[in-house]
This record gives C-alpha cells, sequence and structure tokens, in this order.
C-alpha cells in the first residue's frame, strides 16, 4: 500500500473474486480481505479537507497552495521528524480534497486540527478536515450534517432589498442563526448571492421567493433556494436540472471519463439533498438517467439491459426507505383540505371477506382474448374451472387480511413497452405496461368493482362511471374563448406530470386511503397488491431478471386508475380551496382545475401570488407523492398583451397558434383550420394503407370505410364543426377506396351510385356507410341535450350559460337553454366558435315534435315565443325575433321568457297586470287574448282572481277552463 500511494508504483498481481465482460464494458469484483486492508491502510493516512464559505470559491490551484501552507506550519513548528515529505493531493470534488500524508502520525494530527484558517491578502479562508471515509460512510455523513442544518441563500439580491433581507427571513421563514458575506457576481456587482443559516425546525416554512414592497409602491424580487432546490451541475444555477439545462451540449468536459467522475459527484449530492429533506414541501429533483448519455443499443440483450435500467430508476424509489404504512399526515397540513369521506356504509361494504359468489361473478364479467401473465394461464381456465380454482383462490385472497401476502409469481409482472410517439429509439418514448397473471388481476377487479366513485370530485374526469373525456376538452375551449374575448389576465396552464403512474409513493396512497375512511382490510390488501410485487422487462421476446418495485400503480392492474384518481384528488382539493389561488370566474362559482387521469389543466389569474400559490401546492405533493413536473414539456395560454409573472421554464402557445390537448386542437385564436389539415393528413395516410389491400370486397371496403376511415373523424367532430373542404376529401377518399381502390392517387373513377344512396342502409339498396357531415351534426347537437339535462352544474355548462347569455344579452344565464329551444335565437350570431358550431348543428338536428305538456311543472317550462302550442291572433306563433311589430325579444331581456315568468308561485297564481307592468315596464298597448287549455288544465281555477279579470274560452265540449 505503502509504495502505491507514496511511491506511485501499483501492485502487478491484484486478487478479485470475479471478473465479467459484456461487450465494451467489464466488471471486476475485488477480494473482500485485500479490499479491507486498503481501507483500513487509507483510514490511518488520509484526511479529507473540505472548503467553506469564501474558500469554495477560489481556484483549483488556490485550494491545494492552501494544504500546502498548512503543511509547511508543520515545518516550521518542528512537530514532525525531518524525515516526513510532502503529502499527495487528490481532487474528489470542486470543494473537496483528499491528502494522503507520508507518515499517520501526520493525518492524525490533522484530523485533532479539526478546522483549518489561512491568512491570503488579508481574508480569512476556512476549511475542515475530516478523517478519511468509504462512500457509504460519507453519505451517512453528509446525511448527518444536514439534518443539523438549514441554509437558505437570496439570488441576486438587489441593493434596494439587500438591507431588509435578513428581517424578511426571520419574519417570513425564521430566524437566522448565522449569515454569510455575499457572494458578489463580477458580471453585475449590483447583485449579490446571500446566504443564511436558519433553525432546522423551520425548513418546512421555505417559500421560493419574497417579494420587498417600497414606499413608491415597487415590488423587488427576491428569489430563495435551499438544498431541495434542483441546482445545474453544469451551469452552476438553480431552478433547473442538467437534463433540463439549455447549455449542457457546450460544456467543455463532456467527454466521457469527464463526466462519469462529474456523475458520481452529482448523484452523490442529489441523494443527500433528497434524504436530508422533510417529507412535507421537499422539491424531488429528476437525475440524469445512463440511457442519457450511453451508446446506443444495437443488440436485444443490450436493448433489454437499458430498459431495465430505465423501469429501474421510475419504478424504484429515491428516496429512504419507509414503512408503506407510515401515516404521512401526522403533522402535516397536505390533506386537510380533503373533506369527503367514506360513508360507514360504504366502509363496511369495503371491509368484508372475498366470498366464492363475488369471485366468481368478476370471473364471469373478465374480458376474454387478453394476453395472460407470467404463469400463461388466461381468464378461460379460470371461466372454465372455476368450480375447482375459485375456492382455492378465496383463500388465499382471505389470508392476506391474517399477515398472509400473495405468492411470487402471483404479485409479478412482465413490463412490455409500447411506442408512444417520437423517436423509437428512444426508451423514453416507450410506455410500459404489465402483464399481470389473471389471479392477481381477480382480486384487483374485485376490490375495483366495490369501489365507490363518490369520493372524486367531477373536476376529474377519468375513471368515474358517468364521466367524460370530452367534459374537459369543452372546458378548455370555453376558457380560452371567455379569456378571448373578454381579454382576461389570466394563464391556462397544461402541466406534463412526466410518469406519474409509474412514480406515485404507495404510503402516499395508503396515507390518502387512511385520510378518506377505507379501513384497515381494503388498505391491507391494496399493501399485498403493491408493495410486495415484482417485475421484469420483456424487449423482442428477451425477459430481464426480476426487480422488487417500491413504488408505482402498474398499468394493467384493473384498480390502480381508481388509486390514482384518489390519491390526485388530494393535490386538486387543495388547488381547489387555496385561498391565494384565483382561477376564472363563474357565475358563483371559480374554475381553477382540470384533471383526465394525469393530464392537468389549471387555471389561475396572472399574478405572482395566484400562481406561486399554485406551485407550491404542487411543489408540496411531488415532494409527498414522488411525482415529477416537466416544466420544459408544460404549456401555457395567455393573451398577448400580457406578459407572464413568473418564470418556470414553460413555453407559451402563441395567440396564432394551437396545442394539442386530450386530442383535439385549442387555441385561444380560432383554429379549425389547423385541426382539419391535421385530420385531412391522416385520411390521406390511411387510405393509402388500405387502398393497396386486395382481399377486401365491396362490402369490406364499405366497412372498413367507416370503421378506419370515418372513425379518425368521430372524436374531434364531436367537439369541432368539420370543414367543408375536409368533408370533400373525406368522401372522395371513401368513395375512391370503394369503386377503384387500386388506382392512382391522381386517377379519376367513376360513381356508381349516388353518395346519398351509399349511405342508405342495404335493405333499402345502400351499403349501411355514415355521412361525415350528418355524423358531425348529430355529435354536436348532443351538447345542447346533455346541458338541458345536466343537473350537477358542470363548469362546462356554467361556462356555456355565461357566454351565451353575454352574446344574446339575456338578464338571466338559465334563460339560455330556453332560448336554445327558439328560432329565432337559432339564427342569432354568436362569438364562441364551439357554441356557434354546436347552435348550428342543433338548428339542423333539433326535434321538430311537439307534445302536450301533461303536468304543472312542465306548463310553467314551455316558452311564451317560437312555441306552435301559444299562438297570436294571426295563427302564428309569437315571435322573439326582431321583426316589425315582434315583442319577444323586449319581453325576454326583460326576464319574461317562460310560462313561469307570468305566474306568481308564491300565490299559486297568475301574475296580475301591475306585476306583469312591474316586469315589463309601462305597456303602451295591451291586449287579454285566449290561452291553449293546457295552460289551465294543468294549473288550477281562477280562484283568489276577481270574476270580471277571468276570460272563457271554449275547451273542448266538456266544460269551460281559465
Amino acid at each position: 500500500m505503502s509504495m502505491c500511494y507514496d511511491e506511485g508504483i501499483m501492485p502487478d498481481e491484484i486478487p478479485f473474486e470475479d471478473v465479467s465482460i459484456d461487450g465494451n464494458e467489464a466488471v471486476v469484483t475485488v477480494d473482500g480481505d485485500f479490499d479491507e486492508i486498503k481501507i483500513q491502510w487509507l483510514m490511518e493516512r488520509t484526511v479529507v479537507i473540505l472548503f467553506r464559505e469564501a474558500a469554495r470559491h477560489l481556484p483549483r490551484k488556490v485550494k491545494e497552495d492552501l494544504v500546502r501552507a498548512y503543511e509547511n506550519r508543520w515545518r516550521r513548528d518542528d512537530i514532525f521528524d525531518p524525515p516526513v515529505n510532502r503529502g499527495r493531493v487528490k481532487f474528489e470534488g470542486p470543494n473537496m480534497i483528499s491528502y494522503v500524508s507520508k507518515d499517520k502520525v501526520v493525518a492524525e494530527w490533522m484530523v485533532s486540527q479539526g478546522e483549518g484558517v489561512v491568512q491570503l491578502r488579508g481574508r480569512s479562508y476556512h476549511f475542515e478536515m475530516k478523517p478519511w471515509m468509504t462512500k457509504s460512510d460519507w453519505k451517512e455523513f453528509r446525511r448527518a450534517e444536514e439534518e443539523k442544518t438549514f441554509w437558505v441563500m437570496g439570488l441576486q439580491v438587489p441593493l434596494d432589498a439587500y438591507v431588509y433581507f435578513k428581517s424578511a427571513l426571520a419574519y417570513v421563514i425564521g430566524p437566522v442563526t448565522r449569515d454569510f458575506l455575499p457572494d458578489c457576481f463580477g458580471t453585475d456587482p449590483r447583485l449579490a448571492n446571500i446566504k443564511c443559516e436558519i433553525d432546522a425546525n423551520y425548513r418546512s416554512r421555505l417559500v421560493d421567493r419574497i417579494w420587498v414592497r417600497t414606499k413608491q409602491g415597487d415590488m423587488i424580487e427576491v428569489k430563495l433556494v435551499s438544498s431541495s432546490t434542483p441546482y445545474c451541475r453544469n451551469c452552476r444555477w438553480y431552478n433547473h436540472t442538467v437534463d433540463e439545462c439549455t447549455r449542457r451540449n457546450t460544456r467543455p468536459m463532456n467527454r466521457r471519463g469527464i463526466q462519469e467522475v462529474d456523475r458520481e459527484v452529482d448523484d452523490l449530492l442529489e441523494n443527500l439533498s433528497i434524504q436530508n429533506e422533510p417529507r412535507r414541501g421537499r422539491s424531488r429533483q429528476s437525475r440524469a438517467h445512463p440511457v442519457t448519455w450511453a451508446r446506443k443499443a444495437d443488440t436485444t440483450e443490450a436493448m433489454c439491459k437499458y430498459a431495465v435500467l430505465y423501469f429501474k430508476d421510475i419504478l424504484i424509489s429515491q428516496g429512504p426507505e419507509e414503512d408503506p404504512d407510515t401515516n404521512l399526515a401526522e403533522g402535516s397540513e397536505h390533506w386537510d383540505n380533503t373533506t369527503v369521506k367514506l360513508t360507514h356504509a360504504g366502509r363496511l361494504d369495503l371491509e368484508r371477506l372475498v366470498s366464492s359468489e363475488e369471485v366468481s361473478e368478476t370471473v364471469k364479467h373478465m374480458a376474454k382474448g387478453k394476453a395472460p401473465g407470467r404463469d400463461g394461464l388466461p381468464v378461460e381456465v379460470y371461466q372454465q374451472h372455476s368450480d375447482v380454482l375459485i375456492p382455492h383462490l378465496v383463500g388465499i385472497f382471505n389470508e392476506a387480511l391474517s399477515g398472509g401476502r400473495l405468492s411470487r409469481g402471483m404479485a409479478h409482472g412482465i413490463i412490455t413497452v409500447m411506442c408512444k410517439k417520437g423517436d423509437k429509439a428512444n426508451v423514453r418514448n416507450w410506455r410500459p405496461i404489465s402483464l399481470l397473471n389473471v389471479s392477481y388481476k381477480i382480486i384487483a377487479k374485485l376490490l375495483a368493482r366495490r369501489y365507490l366513485p363518490v369520493l372524486v370530485d367531477r373536476d376529474q374526469a377519468a375513471f368515474v362511471q358517468g364521466r367524460s373525456i370530452f367534459d374537459n376538452i369543452v372546458t378548455a375551449i370555453e376558457v380560452l374563448e371567455q379569456v378571448q374575448q373578454e381579454n382576461l389576465d389570466v394563464a391556462v396552464l397544461l402541466l406534463d406530470l412526466e410518469k406519474t403512474y409509474d412514480r406515485v409513493n404507495w404510503t402516499y396512497v395508503l396515507t390518502t386511503l387512511r385520510k378518506l375512511n377505507f379501513g384497515p382490510n381494503f388498505r391491507r390488501w391494496v399493501r399485498v397488491l403493491y408493495t410486495l410485487s415484482t417485475a421484469s422487462v420483456s424487449i423482442n421476446g428477451h425477459i430481464s431478471a426480476p426487480f422488487a418495485l417500491s413504488r408505482s400503480l402498474r398499468q394493467g392492474c384493473p384498480l390502480a386508475p381508481l388509486l390514482f384518481v384518489l390519491q390526485l384528488e388530494v393535490l386538486m382539493s387543495n388547488i381547489r380551496v387555496h385561498p391565494h389561488i384565483r382561477g376564472l370566474p363563474i357565475q358563483h362559482r371559480e374554475c381553477r382545475v382540470k384533471a383526465l387521469a394525469d393530464d392537468l389543466m389549471a387555471i389561475s389569474e396572472n399574478s405572482v401570488q395566484s400562481l406561486s400559490a399554485l406551485k407550491s401546492c404542487l411543489t408540496e405533493y411531488a415532494g409527498l407523492s414522488e411525482a415529477v413536473v416537466n416544466w420544459n414539456k408544460s404549456v401555457f395560454f395567455l393573451p398577448d398583451r400580457y406578459a407572464i409573472t413568473v418564470e418556470w421554464g414553460m413555453k407559451q402557445v402563441d395567440g396564432g397558434n394551437a396545442e394539442r390537448y386530450l386530442g383535439v386542437q385549442i387555441a385561444l385564436s380560432k383554429c379549425a383550420d389547423a385541426q382539419n389539415d391535421l385530420l385531412q393528413q391522416r385520411i390521406v395516410r390511411r387510405i393509402a394503407i388500405w387502398g393497396s389491400s386486395q382481399h377486401l370486397s365491396l362490402f369490406g371496403r364499405a366497412l372498413v370505410t367507416s370503421v378506419a376511415l370515418f372513425s379518425m373523424l368521430w372524436f374531434v367532430g364531436m367537439v369541432r364543426t368539420l370543414g367543408k373542404q375536409l368533408l370533400k376529401v373525406a368522401r372522395r377518399a371513401a368513395t375512391r377506396l370503394i369503386w377503384k381502390p387500386h388506382g392512382e392517387a391522381d386517377a379519376g373513377f367513376i360513381l356508381k351510385i349516388a353518395w346519398e344512396l351509399l349511405c342508405c342502409d342495404r335493405t333499402e339498396g345502400g351499403l349501411g356507410m355514415l355521412d361525415p357531415g350528418r355524423q358531425n351534426n348529430a355529435l354536436l347537437a348532443k351538447w345542447v341535450t346533455r346541458a338541458v339535462n345536466n343537473e350537477s352544474e358542470d363548469h362546462w355548462v356554467l361556462l356555456a350559460e355565461q357566454l351565451l347569455a353575454e352574446d344574446w344579452k339575456l338578464p338571466r344565464v338559465s334563460d339560455v337553454w330556453t332560448c336554445c329551444m327558439l328560432d329565432s335565437f337559432l339564427r342569432r350570431q354568436v362569438k364562441s366558435e364551439f357554441w356557434k358550431g354546436v347552435l348550428q348543428a342543433w338548428r339542423k338536428m333539433a326535434p321538430r315534435i311537439w307534445t302536450t305538456p301533461t303536468t304543472k311543472d312542465e306548463v310553467l317550462s314551455q316558452p311564451l315565443f317560437d312555441n306552435p302550442a301559444i299562438i297570436a291572433p294571426n295563427g302564428r306563433p309569437f315571435s322573439a325575433g326582431c321583426a316589425k311589430g315582434a315583442f319577444g325579444r323586449a319581453w325576454i331581456k326583460r326576464g319574461v321568457l317562460r310560462v313561469a315568468d307570468l305566474w306568481n308561485a308564491f300565490s299559486g297564481q297568475w301574475c296580475s297586470l301591475s306585476e306583469v307592468e312591474d316586469k315589463l315596464g309601462r305597456l303602451r298597448q295591451w291586449e287579454r287574448i285566449s290561452g291553449p287549455a293546457f295552460l289551465w288544465m294543468t294549473t288550477g281555477s281562477c280562484s283568489g282572481e276577481s270574476r270580471k279579470d277571468c276570460h272563457y274560452i271554449k275547451a273542448g265540449a266538456t266544460s269551460p277552463r281559465h
């Protein structure tokens, strides 16, 4: 050892326990006894020097000179014998040096000194001396050291705010125990980084920034960072990582050898910062993964190896190990806003033991033809032999409640990958889908069938019966339309949660279930299903070795979607009730957040306070659940006249551009052309694929046209009006596929049957095809009926009422849906692009059959205008248009639209003339005319009215009615 470290002569033969070579890489495993000798020698002779405070910013050569200056002091003081020579210096990092002394007495003396201070040019530079430690011991030392200290740094603090900085920290976070001299920037001497140490007990009160309001009304921003703030070691700045750094390719030391050393130090520091922060509110950092810099794989084994590395990094928690049953809610306010609870009856239903009947019913409802798991047994086996297998399954499932567990094979999943989009050579673009054994899926589906969806608010549109993805799409369209029309300073954020399913922390899920009043049995089943699970990765038929999971809700598990929306509901509840977040006002409510699984849309006032509060909710959620918000892939909408008040790395979608949201293009301006162009390109590509099929008959081609071609239009056609050019291209492509499928793209063809006849039923001589234009109108018209029948006051309904009431000048927003039944209003123009298309489709598709109302409520809801049952003396319905002599629109503007507006609900009688005048103003001319018989037959007699005010008409051959 002395020859190696003192003289630099390395030994020729070292015993290794194992040597393995994989392609261009090799791994040697050292002998344990020999390694113990090396460790003991280094611990006796080596000292680690840590540079602190101002010494951290000294050049590399000066740092080595400081160590040499301290070494010279030993000689001057004659502490050591003259034969002791200079030791070796090895830089382990920017501020850490390993000093290998020539004699162990030197090392012992340096360690005993603890700290060193050297004066250079009148300034003191401090460094600490610690005994040498192994990498694992060093991690433990740093972890213990960081737990005792908590520092906060203000970045580039302006002079105006410098004098208030220390006091502001004390008021906002906690008492300052130590402050350091400012670190001035040479590029801008007015700005400085100021670092302060604060009592570690106040760590949870850290904020992202402090605003100093001066007497002149100026707002001075001071950004704060701490050890939990993401830090880029490439450009040496905060709030982003190396992966997110825009200067990563310009770093001179990007060669693999140097990058490997830097990566080791970075990983050490990042792991320490993650583990030292408390769970509440800590900010997790994304680490650079080996697949970012490693060479491309060209064999199945190498691809599988990279895939395992990548998915291990996602599916295995990077935080400290903890018991999944740990109650994170103790001492945390994160769950306080989640007030909805499982009812006692619902809890008992979820807690009951599994029965044979319930397992049999679950197996019966499982889909056939699905890929089996590792055991190779499909669901058909369990359905065919249920009498033999189900009793054993019931015993296994119920045994889990008494401390048992599923077998290792039952909880094992095979991760198969499915390409999403983008470069197929990048493993990040492949979605992991877990193939699970049917025995595992039976208990998961059984628990999912018991699940009660009432715990999830209607802001979440996924995985709850009765919710629809289109509700969120329409809400986003309407929000952007209102923001643009009223030129509101409101930001609409489309947030990207990276690999959210796979990063879900089990402890967070179980804590959420506990807060929602789920019982111990249900939580124990969840723990058995997830916390004891393993996985392997399958690439091109090559299956990797299994590895244990420590987080994630596996995509492929029937229970995972329901657990995911439950744990995400905590975040959404915090956003909905946060006092500092200001969303978009909608009548008597606010729209702040919408979600479809992990696709989050947040609406916030463009102010520092509101947006910072929104980010604090996201940061707290990310710190507890291990989710990661990918700010680089997140985008936001904001009218062009405003500038965003915060900078998080998000991309702004300009007013003239569109962004894809849940499969549909949305924008602040009109984006129908962009959407139609995309659909037209897809149709052309799809028709080119099917046009080369030689085996299709005429009816087969008609089926392909409806199922494979036109089906691409239905999703977008549910919320957008398909353009005339798009419909023309679609019909022509369908006609070509039917009559001349193998012809050239620009070649002509002969129509043997008119298009209208092709869309008729086969019994009528057609091919039973759907016309895309008519189908588009039918899909759009459904929004009116959905809105009329909506009883839950969904945001999209309230937004529609607000938009249309503004365009139609209605005093009551609730009159909107009655006006949608009036042909006069359907002819009027509206500003909303979405509702313009819907109302045009409704006018074409609305039912024309009028039925006589039979109940009092039906009578009172009848419109007074454009109603074939209420006619003027000329025999026509009263018009709500603007024609000469028409008064309907004036009445509607004053709130008289329905029969109920002429009915006094308090007295149970018709309004008197004076009451009508109070609503309509003084009437210059008025006339009392006969009303339809159903008005009097269902609302009662004229009791309470004077007989002279009653007008009798003949209503059939039986008896007169009022």
